[in-house]
């Protein structure tokens, strides 16, 4: 027995009683500002919506007789739902990376891992989820996706014969979270480097008593979701049904050889404890800025607050203002003696002049709403800043500075901004294709039992597959596809649909409307794709003395120019086996363009069939032979140039 014992390899009741010592220290107010700035961010987002006092009006009244109009004005909320829109209009277009192994075939291996991770994608509607992880770390610094095997989801298998119960073949979802609900040791930078993550999810109190009936006591007496989290009270939520469980997933480690999964909602009330069969932790972070020296990371949205509220307060001002005094006042002299008559609809006003008085105590309107000229000014400089910080600029927002009109100027101005984006919009990809790779693995560690995916097979046709989860084990990674920054833009969209239908890269209107829609551009260049990744593909075959068949479909002239590349390494030119190897497959397809129809050739370069010429005119009746001069003198025929423009 060890002197000593790791504290997350303790009894699971021990360990559940020490993590929740850490939420409370976690999500105190007083000890962790972090949390403090995520309820601060939330309560400023949904201002005007928690701001709100009655039915009747969107404005909050202060003070002691309620004399002060609080106006809300959500600058800042606007400019980070453009943000967010601007960097989530990317639609996810996964390609899976495979290991090579010599002993499978890679090409299907690639297709199945392409068609589960768009059916992934699809139904965990992993592109609305995007804008859901981008906004929550827009407000808290931070957000996650999960990548978990559920029994109870997926399609229908068998009926249990004791219960009677339907039981399913079981699927991955991938819920995301917020940064209040995942826990981990907050002096480690790197999340990959985290040995243990726990994770906080909301349980039906009742589905868990019918779940664990042997801790139904317990799970009644515990606590909901609102009275134990700090920051779920600001929305007053009474939800007495729904209680907070933890999974805590650590990963293999010396310490922990086999992992551990302990799901618990307090230390009397364990629901599973036992080794992590995910093997790894099956979570990815979102941190697009990180707070150095932590495992924090930083709340964008912070940034637009102190402008935010002081344009608040200068808008409350002047709203205050207006609503105290906005019906005119007069003022006169009390020695005036004003009169005021009234004669076909005029009023007229008479008033004995007071000597010593300015005017002679004529009276006069008592202007009280009137405002420092600097306010209007200031507020306009509060909104400025606010877009600078935010990493907006009038362009982006539709709206170019005044002078700006060219269409250079502005995507240019558009541009800029859109690259300033470019670490946010690559962290939240990366963090989906970490996803992605977690949901593969858990196809690979649970689902042993067949299901169909749609995978996209030769020519582009789809079909549907069987697979198990073992099938998917070569998978080591998933892509995003990246696109242009100006891609993110509807001008730049619109604008490259344009040039590619100008030079005949846009054939039709579902080409056209695919890019408009947010698309990669490799949809339009799928066949210089599959093409280069053939050439790259038979260029190493060829390295290794390997000989690649030559078809007479090939495009020879740009097979010859690529393989010819290789002939530049001089220790390729000096091994002979090699060099023969290289040669020979360049003259097979120099003899296969020698014997090419002419026709085929156009046919493949244009996809479509070459137009004959028009048929002869003439002839019969004693007129002319086609093309013949009048007098009857002709030339000896010429050969015709071939269907390419060549001569014959």
């Amino acid at each position: 027995m060890r002197d000593k014992i790791y504290w997350l390899d303790d009894a699971p009741e021990v360990v559940a009683s020490k993590l929740m010592q850490y939420h409370q220290k976690s999500d105190g107010w007083s000890t962790n500002p972090m949390t403090v700035a995520s309820v601060r961010n939330r309560i400023f987002y949904y201002s005007t919506v928690l701001e709100a006092e009655s039915w009747e009006s969107s404005l909050s009244f202060q003070g002691e007789q309620s004399e002060l109009v609080k106006m809300v004005i959500p600058q800042a909320r606007s400019i980070a739902r453009q943000f967010i829109g601007v960097v989530t209009k990317q639609k996810l277009a996964v390609q899976a990376v495979a290991l090579n192994d010599g002993g499978s075939d890679l090409t299907e291996v690639v297709r199945l891992g392409n068609g589960v991770g768009n059916r992934l994608i699809k139904a965990q509607d992993l592109d609305a989820k995007k804008v859901d992880l981008a906004e929550k770390a827009y407000l808290d610094g931070t957000a996650y996706l999960g990548a978990f095997y559920r029994t109870d989801r997926g399609e229908e298998h068998a009926v249990d014969q004791e219960t009677g119960q339907m039981l399913y073949k079981g699927d991955v979802e991938m819920p995301t979270f917020a940064a209040a609900d995942v826990f981990f040791d907050y002096s480690i930078e790197n999340f990959k480097d985290l040995d243990w993550v726990e994770i906080r999810v909301k349980k039906n109190r009742w589905d868990m008593v019918a779940q664990f009936p042997d801790l139904a006591d317990q799970i009644m007496a515990l606590s909901s979701c609102r009275n134990e989290s700090a920051s779920d009270r600001y929305m007053n939520i009474s939800d007495e049904d729904m209680i907070y469980a933890y999974e805590l997933y650590h990963r293999i480690t010396p310490a922990m050889p086999q992992g551990r999964m302990l799901m618990y909602s307090s230390d009397k009330t364990v629901y599973h404890d036992g080794p992590n069969e995910y093997k790894k932790i099956p979570l990815s972070q979102f941190k697009p800025e990180k707070v150095q020296g932590t495992g924090h990371g930083y709340p964008l949205f912070s940034n637009l607050l102190p402008a935010q509220e002081m344009l608040d307060f200068e808008f409350s001002a002047t709203a205050t203002n207006h609503s105290a005094h906005a019906v005119q006042n007069v003022t006169a002299p009390r020695d005036a003696n004003i009169g005021v008559q009234q004669i076909s609809g005029m009023n007229f006003i008479s008033f004995t002049p007071v000597s010593g008085v300015s005017g002679g105590g004529r009276p006069e309107p008592l202007q009280l709403t009137a405002s420092s000229p600097e306010s209007p000014k200031f507020r306009e400089e509060l909104k400025s800043h606010m877009m600078e910080l935010g990493n907006l600029n009038a362009a982006l927002r539709g709206s170019p500075p005044p002078g700006v009109t060219s269409g250079a100027a502005i995507a240019t101005l558009t541009t800029t901004a859109i690259e300033s984006m470019t670490p946010f919009s690559d962290a939240l990809l990366t963090c989906i294709e970490e996803g992605l790779e977690n949901g593969i693995n858990a196809y690979c560690e649970f689902a042993n039992i067949e299901r169909l995916v749609e995978i996209t097979g030769k020519n582009f046709q789809m079909s549907t597959k069987k697979f198990l989860g073992s099938q998917l084990d070569k998978i080591k990674s998933m892509k995003i596809t990246r696109i242009n920054p100006v891609m993110l833009t509807s001008a730049g969209r619109s604008d490259l649909a344009d040039k590619l239908m100008q030079a005949g890269r846009v054939k039709n209107v579902q080409q056209y409307m695919s890019i408009l829609e947010g698309a990669p551009p490799e949809v339009i260049f799928k066949d210089e794709l599959s093409e280069n990744d053939l050439l790259e593909k038979e260029n190493e075959m060829l390295t290794e003395g390997e000989t690649p068949k030559a078809l007479i479909t090939d495009d020879h002239a740009l097979h010859i120019l690529s393989h010819n590349s290789l002939l530049n390494d001089p220790y390729i030119r000096s091994s002979g086996e090699n060099l023969q190897v290289i040669l020979d497959h360049i003259l097979e397809h120099l003899e296969l363009d020698k014997t090419k129809d002419p026709y085929l050739t156009a046919m493949l370069r244009t996809g479509k069939a070459p137009q004959q010429g028009p048929p002869p005119s003439g002839g019969g009746g004693g007129g002319a032979a086609p093309n013949m001069p009048a007098d009857g003198s002709a030339k000896p025929a010429q050969p015709a140039d071939d269907m390419l423009g060549r001569p014959a």
